[in-house]
């Protein structure tokens, strides 16, 4: 028995001695008499010890139902009985292959093999404790790698320079509700070759908005440029720290930390016909997606998902087999369930039309 559930049955045990000794209480106070105002006297004292005790059974009843959902039997907290046994769990993943990915399925029937009372709720808080440690990484829906100093893979993540910060605090304090991330040119130097000397940091809020924010930044800050063209952005910007902003794309990877861009989302947009893909040199795309894939642990469902979105990724995929050594480890099953989709659009298009 796990001590949750323990403190469960000890609480309902308590209601139950709780009760009785409510209806002691309560029985021995309206049975003595003593004349009438005695028995008046009384009556009030049981009124008010009633009172009391139907407040108390109901606090205990309330909490013990509260402690049954939060801590039954189907939750994780009743599997981890102690923080020797979350280790022992954890090091599992030890026992996961190194250089190939594996799934949740086949991470749930190695962690069974120790411990058959496993719930599903307790391998997916697992997964999720391993990706917080970056134990492991995601690199598709339910598709993992392990995290290795071999493999020398792990998540992205920048750390922004004062200026970036000062315009996310600002836009998130005016505008709380609002979705928008952020990028910065300076990410870039560390996958080509030519560094970019003048930084301009992204802006990119979401439809209907960019106008509301635009006017909010260029009263605060001096280079401020809405939608620019290429030609536009290198007339008017400034000597640094140039923001521009611009509509962000719906289904774009939502942010892991911030507002901070994801990778994923970089690697993509390199390949817009917009501004953000004309900043770039087309001659350092190999050598930002095989660093890219080679450095940090790319989630391929969020790169190819938003890469549909923008009608660009049969481009992308074309460009990594035919121009770089990356090699993909969830794209041919994304395909294979691409194809089914397309298959039924199909039979459904031709069904309507007979319609």
């Amino acid at each position: 028995m796990s001590s949750t559930e323990g403190g469960t049955k000890s609480g309902l045990q308590r209601l139950s001695c709780l009760s009785g000794l409510w209806a002691m209480t309560a029985g021995a106070c309206v049975g003595w008499t003593g004349g009438e105002a005695g028995l008046e006297y009384n009556i009030t004292i049981s009124a008010k010890i009633l009172k009391i005790a139907g407040i108390v059974i109901l606090t205990i009843f309330v909490y013990s139902i509260y402690s049954y959902y939060k801590f039954g039997k189907n939750n994780r907290n009743c599997r981890i009985y102690n923080r020797g046994e979350i280790m022992d769990m954890k090091d599992i993943i030890k026992h996961m292959p190194v250089d190939e990915s594996f799934t949740k399925q086949q991470f749930s029937n190695k962690v069974r093999e120790t411990n058959a009372d496993y719930s599903d709720s307790s391998v997916s808080w697992l997964l999720s404790e391993l990706k917080r440690e970056q134990r492991i990484a995601s690199i598709g829906r339910g598709v993992y790698i392990r995290v290795t100093e071999e493999s020398g893979k792990r998540e992205y993540n920048y750390d922004h320079l004062e200026a970036y910060l000062e315009i996310e605090q600002a836009v998130s304090r005016e505008f709380p509700l609002i979705e928008f991330q952020m990028w910065e040119m300076y990410q870039m130097n560390e996958f080509v070759n030519h560094l970019f000397g003048r930084n301009t940091i992204f802006v990119e809020v979401e439809n209907m908005c960019e106008a509301s924010v635009f006017e909010m930044l260029h009263e605060r800050f001096p280079d401020v440029l809405f939608c620019p063209s290429k030609d536009m952005y290198y007339r008017q910007r400034g000597n640094d720290d140039t923001i521009v902003v611009q509509k962000l794309v719906s289904e774009a990877p939502k942010p892991v930390i911030g507002h901070s861009a994801p990778l994923e989302k970089l690697l993509v947009d390199l390949f817009s016909k917009k501004l953000t893909g004309r900043l770039v040199s087309r001659s350092e795309y190999q050598g930002i997606y095989e660093d890219a894939f080679s450095r940090y642990s790319i989630d391929e469902t969020k790169l190819f998902r938003y890469a549909r979105r923008r009608h660009l990724e049969t481009e992308i995929k074309t460009f990594l087999k035919e121009k770089t050594n990356v090699e993909l480890r969830y794209s041919q099953q994304e395909d294979g369930h691409a194809f089914k989709r397309d298959i039924y659009a199909g039979v459904h298009q031709r069904v309507t039309e007979k319609v």
